[in-house]
């Protein structure tokens, strides 16, 4: 259920809370969200209000998505940690800011 915002960064109305506590903002209409693959499954889509993850399967209307498996979820962890992290020639570290 959306909430009225009350943070001065954010717009006047409904607002979402996500999984960190941060309020982000709601719109009035739905919001198409597409990206154009050739390799869906190299994709995974998180709602940060409940926490699912979708990975697209470029099959029918009925079924382009699927919930990862346990592989890709290692695979959607390393993206995460990888991140905000460069290779420095000898290992990863944290980057600049």
């Amino acid at each position: 259920m959306a909430k009225k915002a009350k943070d001065r960064n954010l717009p006047d109305g409904p607002v979402r809370k996500v999984l960190d506590g941060s309020l982000r903002p709601e719109v009035s209409k739905d919001t198409v969200c597409q990206v154009e693959t050739k390799c869906p499954g190299k994709w995974a889509f998180v709602d940060m209000e409940s926490g699912n993850i979708w990975m697209p399967t470029g099959g029918d209307l009925g079924s382009r998505f699927k919930q990862p498996t346990e592989s890709d979820l290692k695979c959607i962890s390393r993206a995460v940690w990888q991140y905000n992290r460069e290779w420095d020639g000898q290992k990863w570290v944290k980057k600049k800011t």
